[in-house]
């Protein structure tokens, strides 16, 4: 009885917190997979010139548990990539690179071509926490660094 009590109590207290001091966008819930998440960025980057807000929710929903949230990094990109775009869209998205590091890690490099055929390259990594699948880490990187990033060029 008495547990149950205390249970109800902080489920209570939980709620008046106030809204302020809690993250928006933090999950309760993992990804599906990595798959899945992929797929909705792809959904994202089709809209992305009218709602870029889409990818900072894509970026920010599911950090690792006892991680950071990406929030701060998140915005960062999304202005990034708002800028670089300019007046152009994000036409389309190429998955170039994808690694396994067994069935606990995975990391993919995805090409992001606009509309004048300018390309940046995003890499973002996903683990796994407990069985559950979890963004670990992204990055941008300039089309100057692509060639270093992807490895050996083919000519």
């Amino acid at each position: 009885m008495t547990t149950r009590w205390l249970l109800l109590f902080v489920a209570l207290c939980s709620s008046c917190a106030p809204r302020h001091r809690q993250r928006t966008l933090h999950p309760v819930e993992p990804l599906i997979d990595p798959d899945a998440w992929e797929t909705s960025f792809r959904v994202c980057a089709k809209t992305f010139s009218t709602a870029p807000s889409c990818l900072g929710l894509l970026l920010t929903r599911v950090p690792a548990p006892l991680q950071a949230s990406f929030e701060v990094e998140a915005e960062a990109a999304i202005d990034e990539l708002t800028r670089w775009l300019d007046a152009d869209e994000l036409l389309t998205v190429y998955r170039v690179k994808h690694e396994l590091l067994g069935e606990w890690m995975e990391r993919r490099w995805y090409i992001l071509e606009d509309s004048s055929g300018n390309v940046r390259l995003l890499q973002i990594s996903f683990r796994r926490v407990l069985g559950s699948w979890w963004l670990q880490a992204f990055r941008l990187v300039d089309r100057d660094e692509i060639d270093r990033e992807l490895g050996p060029r083919l000519e």
